[in-house]
């Protein structure tokens, strides 16, 4: 199993993650979990943390401004969206992309 299996299956199953202040983790509903998820949650959770508080390393490709990484959606993960507060450019990535593989703005890039 990797993380981003972990997370698919949890939100399969209804959870929702939230990454909190000093490398927490909130599960919801807590009182659903199984002693194994709990042990794939511990066992996952700075790869889980990553997933959903990674920041991106490549700049905007209509303004050359650095990117931002949405929240994570368990829905559609390893595929992460992303907006650029500078030219309000969006698109899509995978997780662990060097650069941008979709995406749209509303400016003309030449």
């Amino acid at each position: 199993m990797t993380a981003v299996e972990l997370l698919t299956d949890l939100q399969r199953q209804g959870f929702t993650l939230t990454p909190l202040p000093e490398g927490k983790l909130a599960v919801k509903p807590v009182d659903k979990l199984s002693d194994e998820l709990r042990q794939h949650i511990k066992q996952y959770k700075t790869e889980v943390l990553a997933l959903l508080t990674s920041t991106p390393s490549w700049p905007c490709p209509a303004c050359h401004g650095l990117v931002r990484l949405d929240p994570a959606d368990m829905t559609i993960l390893p595929t992460r969206l992303w907006t650029c507060p500078g030219c309000g450019a969006w698109g899509a990535t995978r997780e662990g992309a060097a650069f941008p593989i979709v995406w749209c703005s509303n400016v003309t890039v030449q």
